[in-house]
């Protein structure tokens, strides 16, 4: 206990050696500190400290504020809400907190490397999820009409030999983020030429409507979670 303590003096006047000073070392210090301190001084000790270790090391920019209070914020949690008599009881019951990547369960990666969350705190955002269910309904969408301009190319008819390959090419590019809207808009015309030829022969496109309803649908979510990162950046 007073080796821990000890060590914690030396870190918080800049002492301690950043080269020994791995990921785990950190978590262990928060925790010495948290047990001691409240979070609020915590956070005023624990900052201060790794934002000097960073400039001894020339890499000032390396300090991410939001990061460490993120992580100071998942110790403390953790801390209280268990019965740990050491360090190392602690590291076995919680071994999340030990990769680094573990604040990627509340935090998107694009969240985090901004320069507005590097500078000050930045709370995470419930977008993870919707963001996550868009992608995936964007490969389904996408898979699903690979398969249906399959399926219409098995059947050797004269339009669909026509329209199909585009229609592929168009969901395979609708796929990718770069692509994207060149993909939107190869599948819209697509829709609009079956559309048509379905017309022609009487029959109502209601499920092309459809088809380019959705297309429309995730092109615009997509485009707006884009543009509401290169915002917050």
């Amino acid at each position: 206990m007073t080796d821990d303590l000890a060590e914690l003096k030396r870190f918080v006047r800049g002492e301690c050696d950043p080269v020994h000073l791995s990921h785990r070392e950190h978590v262990r210090i928060a925790f010495e500190m948290l047990r001691r301190h409240s979070f609020l001084e915590a956070v005023l000790h624990y900052s201060r400290a790794l934002r000097a270790e960073a400039g001894r090391v020339g890499k000032s920019q390396a300090y991410h504020e939001t990061v460490t209070i993120a992580f100071l914020s998942l110790i403390s949690e953790r801390l209280f809400s268990g019965d740990y008599p050491d360090f190392d009881h602690f590291e076995r019951i919680n071994p999340d907190l030990f990769n680094k990547g573990v604040l990627r369960n509340w935090y998107h990666p694009d969240r985090l490397a901004t320069e507005l969350a590097r500078r000050t705190f930045v709370l995470p955002e419930p977008r993870q999820c919707p963001a996550t269910l868009l992608r995936i309904y964007r490969l389904v969408f996408a898979v699903l009409t690979i398969v249906a301009s399959l399926q219409a190319l098995l059947t050797q008819s004269h339009h669909a030999v026509l329209v199909a390959p585009l229609e592929i090419c168009g969901a395979f590019l609708f796929l990718w983020r770069r692509t994207q809207i060149a993909g939107a808009g190869l599948l819209l015309l697509v829709f609009a030429l079956a559309g048509m030829i379905e017309t022609i022969h009487g029959e109502l496109p209601a499920h092309l409507l459809q088809y380019g309803a959705s297309t429309v649908f995730i092109l615009l979510l997509g485009r707006r979670e884009a543009n509401r990162i290169k915002g917050a950046q």
